[in-house]
């Protein structure tokens, strides 16, 4: 093989190899963000969960005790105490 067939093929390999790295470079990325994403959620999910139990514990509420599935009255305050307790919460969390 010629000097300059060699370096031609040395030019091209360098090249398929460089976008294959970048290819990689932006999957990875958008990885990660799909990966974040799924994780904030999941967090704000255990905060809402979180915040949930405690305002039920707080209300005392019967159904909590008895077993039973909670009733019109129960759900009405518990949704009103939730949305006191996120009053500061920005819309869409």
């Amino acid at each position: 093989m010629t000097i300059p067939a060699l370096v031609t093929s040395f030019v091209v390999a360098a090249a398929l190899v460089g976008s294959a790295a970048g290819i990689e470079h932006v999957v990875a990325q958008d990885m990660f963000a799909d990966t974040r994403a799924v994780v904030e959620f999941q967090r704000a999910a255990d905060s809402y969960a979180f915040l949930h139990r405690q305002v039920e514990n707080r209300l005392d509420l019967a159904h909590r005790r008895a077993g039973r599935p909670i009733d019109v009255i129960e759900s009405r305050e518990l949704a009103a105490a939730i949305i006191a307790q996120r009053s500061n919460a920005p819309e869409g969390t």
